[in-house]
């Protein structure tokens, strides 16, 4: 399920429905830590209400009491994963959209992830997206566009501390979280969020690494970057599933010291490599 609207059977009222999937780990056999949970759902309901209640009005509500929707949660079992769905339902009739509410509101909520998380090549991506559904909001209105351009940085600001709070699970009781079936946050997205500067989150791509050190435990690592003595080491996570498996790609290629290609998404900081979250190795 994607974001969408569906007819309240309470009221006339527009609904629109948000799954939140978490997947990996504990999410796996249908269970999730409860204190975890909580968090994130506290933070979901504030980010939601708060970007429901602007795409209806064209307001920044701070204080839950004034917002114009209410936000509720819906049961749906799916297999392998953890799953709730949250419903958007508003005291009034839709009031300046025109448009697909569950869509406007997809659009938003995805970009402030990308926002909060330093996404740059992906805020680049979903520029037009966001342009189209402020001018949807405004009806075409310039000056409507203007202010409310500058009430959605509010927003972003605003819902900062609840997205922070939303992403409590991933990388803990859960390895991602998807919103709206297109919002995901997997855990260098969620590390990101959480980090009072976060660094650019890039896309995954290849790397020929050598494993220098690797604890087992917490599954972190030292990796040099090509398969020199000279060549740059950075910090690792490898949050590949297969590390579970004794005599794994990783253990064999920190045992040999031979070089072994993976797939990583790297955080940047002033186009510097941070850490690597690797997702996938195999030999060279």
């Amino acid at each position: 399920m994607d974001w969408t609207e569906v007819e309240t059977p309470h009221g006339p009222n527009e609904i629109a429905v948000i799954p939140i999937r978490y997947d990996g780990l504990d999410a796996e056999s249908h269970q999730i830590d409860l204190a975890a949970l909580g968090e994130s759902l506290q933070g979901m309901s504030k980010v939601l209400g708060v970007v429901g209640h602007f795409v209806v009005t064209g307001k920044y509500a701070k204080q839950v009491q004034a917002l114009d929707v209410r936000v509720v949660a819906l049961e749906e079992p799916k297999a392998n994963c953890f799953r709730i769905d949250a419903a958007l339902q508003f005291v009034q009739q839709q009031g300046m959209l025109q448009g697909s509410i569950g869509a406007v509101i997809g659009v938003i909520v995805t970009w402030l992830v990308a926002r909060n998380s330093n996404k740059s090549t992906e805020m680049k991506m979903l520029k037009d997206s966001l342009d189209r559904a402020i001018h949807e909001m405004a009806q075409g209105n310039q000056a409507t566009i203007q202010a409310l351009t500058q009430t959605l940085e509010r927003v972003a600001e605003g819902t900062r501390p609840a997205l922070r709070r939303a992403v409590t699970p991933v990388g803990g009781t859960c390895t991602s979280m998807t919103i709206g079936g297109v919002a995901k946050i997997d855990i260098p997205t969620a590390e990101a969020i959480r980090s009072d500067t976060p660094d650019e989150v890039d896309d995954a791509r290849p790397y020929i690494v050598r494993i220098t050190e690797l604890d087992l435990e917490s599954s972190s690592a030292k990796l040099r970057l090509g398969d020199g003595d000279d060549d740059a080491r950075v910090a690792a996570q490898i949050i590949d599933p297969a590390f579970a498996v004794p005599g794994n790609l990783y253990m064999q290629a920190f045992t040999t010291q031979a070089p072994l290609r993976v797939t990583a998404k790297a955080t940047l900081r002033d186009g510097a490599i941070t850490r690597l979250y690797v997702s996938d190795a195999r030999s060279p």
